[in-house]
């Protein structure tokens, strides 16, 4: 009798666990964090793209505009170098108002076709970390306001309680629920699992001698010849990656509230991206992956960073030097200018003698 109970009440409680999971509050301000870089992100590859804009994205340059390109691709219309400018200075407009939190539903939303424009076009270019941006934007896009940290927050609080501007960038509250997190997590888990199975099989991944060829090639900034000899350094290097992308994933998306785990995901994530941005040439690509990692933020781990920034504000601040008084400057603030000295004259003495 229990079991047919069970049985009967268990698609109801998965669908009610699948509630929870996507839509449990969280701290608005992982929302925020997350808003902040995907904005730093993209205003870097309009960056990046910037030199090369007439080279790959107008009718003079290298690539072929397909008359067959959907209607919603704006590089289908816009050729000359003088619109590909244009194009590329509202997308760095765009970026910084993500950034800063003003009219953030439509700035992203012109940056998600704007990635699919330049893609399209610069096809041989694209790298993996634009379909990350276009992946990450197109989930923010169904995500909740993020008016936390945002101009939109403090627009909305300074409108009169009864106009438009007040109804649309009013106050949401501390929390948001959490689906679009969710969804991000698990991008990137999907990423580093999807890399880890194609590299495991690899002879040079295996033996460790990867990194010493790549460190070699056009896409290190150090290609140095020495690196044949540095066998020992390469494989510690070519390990280290295969063990952080395969820890990272399981580490965060298993840790949950657990500090310890999260932060150590943290930490390995941090040496990992942060040698790829050092030392070789596709540093966008770890700085595309910042947004991932911000989605698995808790509070306790942003208040932590907020205290230690104050802590290193107060210390700097004590150990700033204060001038001392020299002696000539206490010399020359103890003589009496002649405004004290027409000042502490008695109001009952004649000006005549007051002024000789």
């Amino acid at each position: 009798m229990q079991l047919r109970k069970t049985a009967a009440e268990l698609p109801m409680n998965v669908v009610n666990w699948i509630e929870r999971w996507l839509l449990e509050p969280v701290d608005a301000r992982v929302y925020a964090m997350v808003r902040i870089t995907y904005g730093i992100m993209a205003l870097g590859i309009v960056f990046e793209l910037w030199s090369l804009r007439d080279a790959f994205f107008t009718e003079q340059g290298m690539s072929y505009h397909r008359p067959d390109l959907l209607f919603y691709i704006v590089l289908k219309w816009v050729r000359s170098s003088a619109g590909v400018t244009a194009l590329m200075v509202v997308a760095g407009v765009a970026s910084t108002m993500v950034i800063f939190g003003l009219f953030t539903r439509a700035a992203l939303f012109f940056l998600y076709f704007w990635n699919f424009a330049y893609c399209a076009i610069g096809y041989p270019a694209e790298a993996g970390y634009d379909g990350i941006e276009r992946i990450v934007g197109f989930l923010l896009l169904l995500g909740p306001p993020m008016r936390t940290w945002s101009l939109e927050a403090r627009i909305g609080a300074r409108a009169p309680a009864d106009s438009w501007v007040r109804k649309i960038y009013g106050p949401r509250g501390d929390t948001e629920p959490r689906y679009t997190l969710r969804l991000m997590q698990w991008q990137l888990a999907i990423i580093y699992i999807a890399t880890v199975w194609l590299k495991a099989p690899d002879n040079y991944w295996r033996s460790g001698e990867l990194m010493a060829y790549f460190m070699m090639s056009m896409y290190s900034n150090f290609p140095f010849t020495a690196w044949a000899w540095l066998g020992k350094t390469s494989v510690l290097m070519t390990w280290y990656t295969l063990i952080a992308e395969t820890t990272i994933p399981f580490a965060l998306m298993l840790a949950g509230s657990d500090r310890f785990f999260r932060r150590l995901a943290f930490l390995l994530g941090l040496g990992l991206h942060g040698g790829i941005a050092v030392t070789s040439t596709i540093g966008m690509f770890s700085l595309s992956m910042i947004p991932l990692y911000a989605a698995f933020l808790m509070p306790e781990d942003i208040d932590d960073v907020a205290a230690l920034l104050a802590r290193l504000r107060r210390r700097s601040s004590a150990s700033s030097p204060i001038a001392e008084p020299t002696a000539a400057s206490v010399a020359k603030s103890a003589e009496p200018t002649a405004a004290s000295v027409a000042k502490s004259v008695p109001k009952s003495v004649p000006k005549s003698v007051a002024k000789s």
